[in-house]
């Protein structure tokens, strides 16, 4: 399964799909509720989209059960921590790679009010954030993957970071990578900026992130190729 980020659509992961598809695997895309074709106009940053994720994992195992025996992710930014949020809760999401996922809403927040005048920033970031939460549902000051990414293990992770992302800051990444159980990966892109990483490193990016899902699943199908992965 592939999934965008903020403001995107199913079609700007294009790139990814056809790389994963001449690699063997069969792909599911989605629009995120409030983006592209799909229905809603609030991003809730995670909370929410886990369950779109979740109800595409369960169209695909009541229609086409022998093209997803298995079941990976792979995701850039919202998209990334939206996958991080849904495997935490359902188990049949075996295996992750995230490209640029923040760890915290709150501090991408931040991020997002730096550029305003000095007095305005921090009157801007905690209205700003109050206002989200109460437009999203969900407690932005507190909200992220960060509370649950130790509970991915023993799944495995690759995590990949442009350094020169200004968005989300390669700092996020490495606090959920610190915060993860094993097995997991690290990737740095040097010089690439937020979701620039894949035009970056074509075609290393691919063939790497290729590699890297085919050894997880293997490895997750020979730890227990009987485990009843249904969701929790």
């Amino acid at each position: 399964m592939v999934c965008h980020g903020v403001g995107a659509y199913q079609a700007d992961m294009l790139e990814f799909v056809s790389s994963l598809h001449e690699g063997g695997f069969n792909v599911l895309t989605l629009d995120f509720r409030g983006h592209g074709q799909s229905g809603g106009h609030t991003v809730t940053y995670g909370k929410q989209e886990k369950y779109d994720i979740i109800s595409g994992i369960d169209m695909l195992r009541v229609n086409y059960p022998t093209h997803c025996k298995h079941v990976a992710g792979v995701g850039w930014s919202m998209g990334a921590s939206s996958l991080v949020l849904a495997a935490a809760i359902d188990r049949r999401i075996e295996a992750l790679h995230l490209d640029a996922p923040y760890a915290w809403t709150f501090d991408i927040a931040k991020v997002i009010c730096d550029p305003l005048p000095p007095g305005f920033q921090q009157i801007g970031l905690y209205v700003g954030t109050a206002f989200g939460s109460l437009e999203t549902g969900t407690n932005l000051f507190a909200a992220g993957p960060g509370n649950v990414i130790g509970s991915i293990s023993p799944r495995p992770i690759m995590f990949v970071h442009g350094d020169e992302d200004r968005l989300v800051p390669i700092e996020q990444g490495r606090i959920l990578f610190q915060a993860s159980g094993k097995p997991k990966e690290w990737h740095v892109v040097s010089g690439a900026g937020h979701c620039e990483t894949l035009a970056a490193q074509t075609p290393a990016y691919q063939q790497r992130m290729v590699a890297f899902l085919r050894d997880a699943l293997r490895a997750q199908q020979a730890l227990a190729p009987e485990y009843d992965r249904s969701s929790d």
